[in-house]
């Protein structure tokens, strides 16, 4: 099984409540709501380099790109071993 989808997945379940087809910038559209989400995922020891390597290819810059729309107030990306 491939980490990517469920990567991908995984984020996408998380932004699909901030996701806005309009151009108005998400500060706003909403005044309230969650003050911290929590995205967990576990994977067996011969996945992780590839769960890695995703986050450096693109993952981590989509956080990045929430962050500068104002989707997310901040974000910390951890790994363990």
């Amino acid at each position: 099984m491939s980490v990517r989808p469920l990567i991908l997945a995984a984020i996408a379940i998380a932004a699909a409540p901030w996701t806005r087809a309009a151009d108005v910038p998400f500060t706003q559209t909403r005044t309230s709501g969650p003050q911290t989400l929590l995205i967990a995922y576990r994977s067996r020891p011969d996945q992780r380099a590839g769960l890695r390597q995703v986050m450096v290819n693109g993952g981590v810059a989509r956080f990045q790109h929430w962050k500068d729309r104002g989707v997310l107030k901040e974000y910390r990306i951890l790994f363990n071993c």
